[in-house]
């Protein structure tokens, strides 16, 4: 059966695969890379999205779309991917944010008592295509509308920490020195680097070396940390607001 949507697994795609877009059909608008990974490369598709759309199949030529008849291209993740700060990336892409109102133990079926699509009266499919309808004629009478995201710089920060390290931070050091926080700014880097070589909790990724370390905490605190050397190690000082921002905690009072 012929789909408008065509999409491809995102975690298998190979960049230098020429024949990754194999199997998009003639006609299709939306073409969907799902679940990219942390490293894609969105040079790949520059020119597909800006450009020509071309396409390789085994033992074929190849066949040239025009701009105007080429699909749209969406990207899935479930996390901030590297290199979106690149100009050339920036103004091809347009970032949606979605919260995480839904999970393992509240779905769609219990919020409406069934399966989307699959378990649709007339009247729900009318209701659907209604409100699509409305959003498009929205986007039609007022172009995308920009929003300002509350989350997604932090998301991007954070993307470039290495995980052991933001685990071990956020569940341990940080709870740890809740105190401290609040009275002294300054921590050694070396004391900081041992804490978190002893701790046996953070198994779940690869430890992260001395170096990476030393980057993750000060990306972490990204534009409220100074980094100065004295006699006696490296010191660490932490601006308070800045480690509030990235601190979840259910308390009223934070650190």
């Amino acid at each position: 059966m012929f789909r408008i949507c065509g999409e491809i697994d995102g975690k298998d795609l190979k960049h230098e695969d020429r024949f990754c877009f194999s199997e998009y059909q003639h006609g299709q608008t939306i073409y969907a890379i799902q679940d990219i990974k942390k490293d894609f490369c969105f040079e790949s598709i520059y020119n597909k999205i800006t450009g020509k759309f071309i396409i390789e199949k085994k033992c074929k030529n190849k066949e040239v779309i025009s701009f105007d008849d080429a699909p749209k291209i969406i990207l899935t993740s479930n996390f901030i991917p590297r290199n979106l700060e690149q100009e050339s990336t920036k103004r091809r892409l347009v970032l949606l944010e979605l919260e995480n109102y839904y999970n393992s133990s509240f779905t769609p079926l219990d919020d409406f008592g069934n399966r989307f699509f699959y378990d649709w009266t007339q009247e729900e499919w009318a209701a659907f295509d209604a409100f699509m309808i409305k959003c498009v004629q929205k986007y039609m009478n007022n172009g995308f509308l920009q929003y300002q995201s509350a989350n997604l710089s932090k998301k991007k920060i954070l993307s470039n920490v290495n995980q052991s390290v933001l685990e071990w931070l956020e569940d341990k050091w940080i709870p740890q020195n809740r105190h401290e926080l609040n009275g002294v700014t300054g921590f050694m880097v070396k004391i900081m680097w041992d804490s978190y070589q002893d701790s046996h909790k953070f198994y779940r990724y690869a430890p992260a070396t001395r170096i990476a370390f030393t980057r993750s905490i000060m990306t972490y605190f990204q534009g409220g940390i100074v980094k100065k050397h004295l006699e006696k190690g490296d010191f660490v000082y932490v601006n308070l607001e800045e480690c509030i921002l990235f601190q979840n905690s259910d308390e009223k009072t934070q650190f």
